[in-house]
């Protein structure tokens, strides 16, 4: 009887110690991925926070639109900003008969790196600071916006719109040592899915689709 649960105990156990060496072997990749990533310190805030409206704007001539971003978390970054642009009626309801294209925003591309995302419709552009975003520090993503520069259409169907812009954020944190300029970097490759060439002062030096 003795030998009996001696047999049962040391079976239990093994079976207690393959269940937490198991546990333990499941939680070595989600771990290892979290640690490549490195992003939980960056945190970077846009203002305006709601985004920009603007209503009334007489067709062709600039009108003062300002959106900056902030490096408000814990390690310096490189930075891309999503502007996604479209009009909509008085009560913000989305106009998709209206061309997007017909806002054009005034990035200062000594900066930024600006590509047309969305050559079809023209509702998105891809902002990337050229610089790591030093952390407290604050820059300027546009500062005007035309409307209705180049319309060719019957422009009456713009009657009562209002142009909106929006602003999303992806950052990711700078890796200190060398860099290889040779070949794209692998982990803002990896974050943001395509190539990105860097300069040996950690500067973005171009920006390419895969």
């Amino acid at each position: 009887m003795k030998k009996k649960i001696a047999l049962i105990i040391t079976a239990a156990i093994m079976m207690v110690a393959t269940i937490i060496g198991g546990t333990m072997a499941a939680s070595k990749p989600e771990a290892s991925v979290e640690h490549k990533v490195g992003t939980s310190n960056v945190d970077i805030t846009v203002s305006p926070k709601d985004g920009i409206n603007i209503s009334g704007a007489v067709p062709g001539k600039p009108e003062d639109a300002v959106s900056t971003v902030k490096n408000t978390g814990g390690q310096s970054a490189y930075l891309r900003v999503a502007i996604n642009k479209y009009w909509c009626n008085a009560d913000g309801e989305r106009n998709f008969d209206a061309d997007a294209k017909q806002i054009e925003v005034h990035v200062n591309q000594e900066k930024w790196i600006v590509q047309d995302a969305d050559k079809e419709y023209g509702e998105l552009v891809y902002c990337y600071y050229r610089e790591p975003l030093e952390v407290g520090s604050e820059a300027e993503v546009m500062n005007q916006v035309t409307v209705l520069k180049n319309v060719v259409e019957n422009s009456n169907k713009y009657a009562g719109l209002k142009c909106h812009i929006d602003f999303e954020t992806d950052a990711v944190q700078v890796t200190p040592g060398a860099v290889d300029t040779t070949k794209p970097n692998d982990a803002l490759m990896a974050e943001w899915g395509i190539e990105v060439w860097l300069n040996a002062d950690q500067s973005i030096n171009q920006v390419e689709e895969q």
